[in-house]
């Protein structure tokens, strides 16, 4: 996949340093053009390529450039389908759909709440665990399990530290809603989220 560096002080940045050699990078390059006697690399933009053997989990990436190696940042590797939020689904009406066992990346707006629908048959349990904190956004996340009239069923603030996570379980057959927002609201770049909506079991702790 592609990956973008933003912020400041990325001068002459070199192809970017994860903590897994399985993790592999190259750096973007434009093609050559009419004018152009060779192809010439894009400054902040990456092709990381994740080997077969890299196991599920969080790694740490870093930028490297003219100033040195940066803090490091999360970078998520999981073994099921990514969905990217819509961006536009603040509401009950505008909810997108989704299925259980896919992994939903989106960031939280300001004043507002992302509406995700998907069905589920009656009896079956559910666990969605949002990714936030542990990666290094900014969020506090509030997960809500809502029915198909808008109606509040459970609600979790901090299910493993500052993330949320909810077990739910259907009792009718339908349509249920799932919403995600900060604690007080906020939103922007800064504050992504993972949701890992899961059908099978979750690992509560390990001693």
């Amino acid at each position: 996949l592609e990956v973008t560096v933003t912020g400041a002080d990325q001068d002459d940045l070199q192809p970017l340093v994860f903590s897994h050699p399985g993790l592999v990078v190259t750096q973007v390059s434009t093609a050559a053009g009419e004018f152009d006697a060779a192809a010439s690399a894009v400054n902040n933009k990456f092709e990381v390529a994740i080997s077969v053997d890299v196991p599920v989990g969080i790694y740490e990436v870093r930028a490297s450039g003219r100033f040195g190696l940066s803090n490091p940042r999360s970078f998520v590797v999981g073994a099921r389908e990514q969905i990217i939020s819509s961006g536009s689904n603040h509401t009950v009406e505008t909810a997108q759909e989704i299925q259980a066992d896919r992994d939903v990346v989106g960031f939280t707006d300001a004043s507002k709440r992302d509406y995700f629908k998907l069905e589920l048959t009656a009896g079956q349990r559910i666990i969605v665990e949002c990714l936030a904190e542990r990666i290094g956004s900014r969020a506090n996340s509030v997960l809500t399990v809502l029915d198909e009239q808008g109606q509040e069923l459970v609600q979790n603030n901090d299910g493993i530290g500052v993330d949320s996570l909810v077990d739910f379980t259907a009792t009718n057959a339908g349509t249920y809603m799932i919403t995600v927002r900060d604690f007080v609201y906020r939103g922007g770049a800064e504050y992504l989220y993972r949701l890992l909506i899961k059908s099978g079991s979750h690992v509560d702790y390990v001693i």
